[in-house]
């Protein structure tokens, strides 16, 4: 904790690990009032087929791939026909595969 101290100052880094998402305020037609929140790849449950891409380093060709090989494999989670991976069973998944 040193370094991050030194480097982030003192309780900056706990702000950063531990501070809700960023909310993005918008005002759309009426006047209604929409808040949408950016929160990071590593804290979220599921992922977009682009963004497990970016966060996996996989091209979203290959996921799909997987995707279409495996409609059923655990790390789903089908929302309609779109698809969610679930981040973490699909972390797992990744660690036993010697090549993708």
């Amino acid at each position: 904790m040193t370094l991050a101290k030194n480097y982030f100052g003192i309780g900056s880094l706990y702000r950063y690990l531990c501070q809700p998402p960023m909310s993005k305020t918008k005002i759309i037609e009426g006047g209604i009032q929409m808040t949408s929140y950016d929160i990071p790849y590593w804290k979220k449950y599921t992922l977009s087929i682009e963004e497990a891409a970016s966060y996996f380093r996989i091209g979203e060709g290959k996921l799909r791939k997987l995707v279409s090989d495996n409609p059923n494999a655990e790390y789903l989670l089908w929302n309609g026909n779109r698809v969610q991976i679930k981040r973490t069973r699909f972390e797992k998944f990744i660690d036993t595969l010697s090549a993708i």
